[in-house]
């Protein structure tokens, strides 16, 4: 399966009480062979619930003679309300806290400051992790089904899940593509299109 080949040029649409900005992103860090173009589009996302659902657009997938629509729902990971890092039944199958910590100190916050295990026992301590976290979005997305192709029609997997980690002062986005039966650290780089974009989240719905 070639998800270890999808890298991602997204649009992200943010807002704040009905309205919403789009920032166009682009993907950093791809070997020649190895990219293609991605536009992400959030279509909603609720401040209640902490849930996002939104399109993927695949544009020059190998051996796929069309564009690829996928459609994710994602969270935001609620810090201060003492929701945890791992990743549970919806979002990757079963829990799985040792395979998300390995990827969590990869990303963001987390990354060149603390390892996979000194991250599983720390987050056990709510203060220290939203001192880590303070200033960023964590979420989770999942692809849920394609949209335009039937699975058998195209070399992409949506077993998986990202983790992903938006920086707001900056609007930069990191992620990590996982999913034990594909290579690991498959890497998503996102900047805003406009130098210096911030990230805001409040509850807005497209009609």
């Amino acid at each position: 399966m070639l998800r270890e080949r999808r890298e991602r040029v997204a649009a992200v649409g943010t807002g704040r009480g009905g309205g919403a900005r789009w920032a166009n992103m682009e993907v950093g860090e791809r070997r020649e062979d190895e990219q293609w173009g991605v536009k992400v589009i959030i279509h909603t996302y609720s401040s209640l619930t902490h849930t996002i659902t939104g399109l993927m657009h695949a544009v020059g997938v190998p051996s796929s003679p069309k564009p690829i629509t996928t459609f994710f729902t994602g969270s935001t990971i609620n810090i201060p309300a003492g929701e945890g890092l791992w990743s549970r039944s919806g979002m990757g199958g079963v829990k799985q806290a040792s395979l998300d910590a390995e990827y969590w100190a990869r990303l963001g916050p987390f990354k060149g400051v603390v390892g996979k295990e000194e991250l599983m026992a720390r987050s056990r301590d709510q203060r220290w992790l939203e001192e880590m976290t303070r200033g960023w979005v964590l979420m989770r997305w999942k692809e849920r089904e394609f949209v335009n192709v039937a699975p058998t029609e195209c070399t992409l997997t949506i077993a998986g899940h990202y983790l992903i980690a938006l920086e707001r002062s900056t609007g930069q986005v990191e992620g990590l593509y996982c999913d034990p039966s594909t290579p690991p650290y498959q890497r998503l780089q996102l900047s805003p299109a406009v130098p210096g974009g911030r990230f805001a989240l409040g509850s807005f719905e497209f009609r």
